[in-house]
């Protein structure tokens, strides 16, 4: 695990690339960005509940004692209840690189405006670039032409993009859309560790996340104790900030 980071730091040093998380544990949007209206993340020792700051009380304690795993998993319980009303649904895996990626893990990667590619046919073919970040953290994204993948060449460019993530003292994530068979086969590849499942209601006026230049199609990107059977534990600010990540 990078430093002496905990799973339920780097939950929140996930969350932090997209949002303000105030003294109180709530999330408020990030200028240019909207926040989720709720987010439940579940990991090895329980699960970690993040609300927007304008949620109500009301809205909040309905949420609260749902058991966690309804909560994380019946999508339509949680979307009826008033506020959160939405059609829309994320559910994903978060994960992070725990070691730098060796050079020889991406031989064929070049630069190419602003991130890693490789090139064929006079063209590029596969690139991995930084959607989100800031100066703790990045979550990384992929595409990969149809007509190219299946070859490799998105592991190498993740793993390219990773290690320079890696070694400027940040954190490298990388998330998947549960069900996305081809991204969780390479995150496997990639030896990436799971932080944990993610699941949470988007702001209605939430947009699809920027794209990059090379116009490739949008992905999906990530403190608490343990939640009791009998309901959601919300998450709270830290006694400390996690420290900062330092190469070796």
């Amino acid at each position: 695990m990078p430093g002496r980071l905990s799973t339920r730091d780097l939950i929140r040093l996930n969350t932090e690339i997209e949002n303000f998380v105030d003294s109180d544990g709530d999330l408020t949007p990030i200028s240019g960005k909207d926040s989720a209206i709720f987010a439940i993340h579940r990991y090895e020792g329980g699960y970690v509940c993040y609300f927007r700051y304008d949620v109500p009380p009301s809205i909040r304690q309905q949420i609260e004692a749902l058991d966690p795993e309804e909560a994380l998993y019946n999508h339509d319980t949680v979307k009826h209840i008033p506020y959160a009303l939405c059609s829309k649904v994320f559910a994903g895996k978060g994960y992070y690189f725990d070691l730098v990626p060796s050079p020889d893990e991406f031989p064929d990667a070049v630069l190419h405006e602003g991130c890693y590619v490789i090139m064929a046919d006079g063209k590029p073919v596969s690139w991995a670039w930084t959607q989100d970040r800031n100066d703790r953290a990045a979550e990384l994204a992929v595409e990969t032409l149809p007509e190219y993948r299946r070859r490799g060449h998105a592991r190498q460019v993740v793993a390219a993009s990773a290690s320079d993530v890696v070694k400027s003292g940040r954190v490298a994530f990388f998330s998947h859309k549960i069900g996305n068979v081809p991204s969780e086969a390479l995150a496997r590849s990639l030896g990436v560790v799971q932080c944990a499942t993610r699941w949470c209601i988007p702001s209605p006026k939430s947009n699809a996340p920027a794209q990059h230049p090379l116009q490739p199609s949008p992905t999906i990107r990530g403190n608490s104790t343990p939640g009791p059977r009998t309901g959601i534990v919300r998450a709270k600010p830290p006694n400390r900030m996690p420290e900062r990540v330092v190469p070796t």
